[in-house]
């Protein structure tokens, strides 16, 4: 059974679009044990808990953070320890600018000190190791792996997205083989950022509120594949890859942190 493991929903302001009633219902729907929060920000992690526990749903918690560099990176709390790391990871990005002038981020020497308890993702195409790979930097890539590995450990993945023809994808291909290399395994997500097919438009709007532009001036790449896809879908889309979707079902082992 697959797990999603980087979901967005409406308390990544103005970037996620999707309410948790919806995105916690569709876990349902498809028998998945267990589901993930990852907003940029922790504002909603109660709320789904509370949601997620009452429709059976085991709730992981997690953030979406940005490093020093604008790169971001996927996190989730493994136990309590966990939990309060990513509390103060979350804290740090957001007293480094109380104005919010630019987005909250934490230092590497930051993220190391607050590394316990914690599961780590490469991230979306955002993501420095991903970002690198689309560069052909693929030396800085395997440096940034090796740090990240010797970081979190065995708590450490390669994150794989796949939406079929748009550039929100990560070098899927390029990721696995580091993977393969340097002994790190692979777990496929799907960057979840409305709960349905077709919530991309609502998604495009925020994104232009954000960026404070038009529709007709979109400034980001397009997908409609960000959405609560099924297991079967996964699955299909990652057909070559089994062990990425297997390794999601993995992370479901996470403790419920209770905040």
């Amino acid at each position: 059974m697959f797990i999603h493991l980087h979901v967005h929903s409406g308390f990544s302001l103005l970037d996620g679009a999707a309410r948790l009633d919806d995105l916690i219902a569709s876990a349902r729907a498809f028998g998945m044990p267990a589901l993930a929060l990852t907003d940029h920000g922790m504002v909603g992690v109660i709320r789904f808990y509370q949601q997620a526990r009452a429709a059976g749903i085991k709730p992981i918690i997690g953030t979406e953070i940005a490093i020093e560099g604008g790169r971001h990176l996927t996190l989730l709390a493994r136990n309590n320890q966990g939990y309060a790391n990513l509390c103060r990871l979350v804290s740090t990005g957001n007293l480094r600018d109380p104005t919010r002038q630019s987005e909250p981020y934490v230092t590497r020497d930051e993220l190391a000190s607050c590394a316990a308890g914690l599961i780590a993702l490469s991230g979306c195409a955002l993501g420095e190791i991903p970002t690198l790979l689309a560069q052909h930097r693929d030396e800085q890539a395997e440096a940034a792996a090796c740090w990240y590995r010797n970081v979190f450990g065995p708590d450490f993945y390669l994150e794989l997205i796949h939406h079929p023809g748009s550039p929100t994808s990560t070098p899927i291909h390029g990721l696995a083989a580091l993977g393969q290399r340097l002994g790190i395994p692979c777990v496929a997500t799907n960057n979840v950022h409305y709960a349905r097919f077709g919530g991309h438009r609502l998604h495009e709007v925020l994104s232009c509120i954000r960026a404070n532009t038009t529709l007709e001036s979109y400034p980001f790449p397009r997908t409609t594949e960000a959405y609560m896809t099924s297991p079967q879908r996964m699955r299909t889309l990652f057909r070559h890859m089994p062990q990425a979707i297997a390794n999601s079902k993995s992370n479901k082992n996470c403790n419920s942190c209770a905040p």
